[in-house]
């Protein structure tokens, strides 16, 4: 059994009891609204926006190296795995196209 966690503002976050490697949160797909500095970008998923910070240690699949929230692009089409955090919408994995 394996605990998957996940840091947010330095602090460590068990969101799911695992037997196999996944990306944990639920999934939303949807398309980049705006991206908000180096910390947040809004996803707009089924005609609603959602302000998502991506964990500190996130999985990309943006590019051909994996990329980082600066390769996100207003109108990209990405997926997310998100755990929600204190009321806030915490990004566990970003990765480009419908997944």
């Amino acid at each position: 059994m394996v605990v998957l966690y996940y840091t947010v503002n330095k602090g460590l976050y068990a969101v799911d009891l695992r037997q196999q490697k996944e990306h944990p949160g639920k999934k939303m797909t949807g398309q980049v609204k705006e991206v908000k500095g180096r910390t947040q970008f809004v996803l707009t998923s089924d005609g609603k926006d959602y302000l998502i910070t991506p964990a500190d240690d996130a999985f990309y699949n943006l590019t051909s190296r994996g990329g980082s929230i600066g390769d996100l692009k207003a109108g990209a089409n990405v997926t997310v795995n998100y755990v929600k955090v204190g009321g806030g919408m915490y990004a566990t994995a970003i990765q480009t196209g419908a997944k």
